[in-house]
């Protein structure tokens, strides 16, 4: 089970592909967190959760995480239930004694990071327009340093698709072994936009295929997923770093209020139609879940690709329209497996591939 909290709306960056709708001084409170935790933990389910703080940001109210994780651990231990911590960050407020805290406490960390100081800086700063990129550059280099289990999420807007080369040998440089590239499928990519993300993402694959022997940990998602299930000239795309759990695997967002939603991208809605309860008031309307995954279903048999229900929603107002975006990037990484497949010279990356867990 995957649980996303929520513990603040306010953020402290101004990102220019946020989609956040309501940013502010909202924040969630003890007493709200350990009713979620028992909920979740109650003693009737077996099941492995993964709690995962979110924002806003979430390091903004870090005492919040460490009273969090002390219950998780308590109410965990007392229903015999298997309990881990994520965390989605910006970075901005993880010194180092925060970060020996999340090491400690065994937790996985997305840091969102867009690459070199150009890319960043264009797309991630302070709300005055201030850059972060030193701030974010000197959490990475100790999360590297005190080896913490992380990735770095690194968005590409078309505007910055021409540095997606650099800020990926960036990365491979500093050693961060595992990166996922999403582009923003909501914004208007022209076809030079798609011709210049594929050409740099045509050399990422060949720099990372060139220098598999040096750096054997690296990997980039979705991109491994593709190439593994790729077969008859398909696979088995989705539009972010991990496959979508909507509808199927259980999977829950409750924000600031204790509203309980589908997934955090839902939470950023807050459309009442995809509310499945509140935590205050009884936990998930049973039948509004069974609705809400039917519906998804549907949908899922109706379309080739679906991509993110709740970016459907938020574009087009439906779940049912997916955006034009996700056939055209399909499009592009089907023409770049099929480029490796086919190169003699990948074939010594292609075996060695398959052996990764991702």
């Amino acid at each position: 089970m995957f649980v996303d909290v929520h513990l603040t709306n306010r953020c402290n960056l101004q990102c220019r592909y946020c989609y956040f709708k309501e940013k502010g001084e909202k924040k969630s409170n003890l007493e709200l967190i350990q009713k979620t935790l028992e909920y979740f933990l109650n003693p009737e389910s077996r099941e492995k959760t993964f709690f995962t703080f979110i924002g806003g940001e979430p390091t903004l109210e870090f005492e919040l995480i460490v009273n969090a994780v002390r219950l998780g651990k308590k109410i965990a231990r007392k229903n015999r239930r298997k309990i881990f911590f994520n965390l989605v960050t910006n970075g901005v407020n993880l010194n180092g004694e925060r970060i020996s805290f999340l090491k400690e406490n065994n937790f996985y960390i997305v840091l969102s990071f867009d690459g070199k100081k150009i890319t960043q800086d264009y797309q991630r700063t302070f709300p005055d327009g201030s850059s972060c990129f030193h701030l974010v550059e000197s959490t990475l280099e100790k999360l590297i340093g005190q080896n913490l289990t992380f990735s770095v999420r690194m968005t590409v807007m078309p505007y910055t698709a021409k540095n997606l080369f650099e800020n990926v040998k960036n990365f491979f440089q500093k050693k961060v072994s595992l990166l996922g590239i999403v582009p923003t499928y909501e914004d208007k990519w022209s076809d030079d936009d798609l011709d210049v993300f594929k050409e740099n993402f045509r050399k990422v694959i060949k720099m990372w295929a060139e220098n598999f022997n040096q750096f054997p940990e690296f990997c980039i998602l979705p991109f491994i997923r593709y190439l593994k299930t790729w077969k008859d000239n398909d696979f088995f795309f989705h539009p972010y770093m991990h496959y979508c759990q909507v509808g199927g695997v259980t999977r829950y967002s409750v924000s600031v209020e204790g509203d309980i939603y589908p997934c955090h991208r839902f939470t950023s809605i807050r459309d009442k139609k995809f509310k499945l309860g509140n935590i205050l008031k009884g936990g998930i309307n049973l039948n509004l879940q069974k609705c809400f995954n039917k519906k998804v279903a549907e949908v899922k048999k109706e379309i080739d690709i679906s991509g993110c229900f709740a970016l459907n929603y938020d574009v087009n107002k439906t779940i049912e329209k997916p955006l034009r975006n996700y056939q055209r990037f399909k499009d592009i990484f089907l023409q770049l497996i099929m480029e490796i497949y086919q190169n003699p010279l990948y074939k010594n990356f292609l075996n060695r591939i398959n052996l990764f867990p991702y």
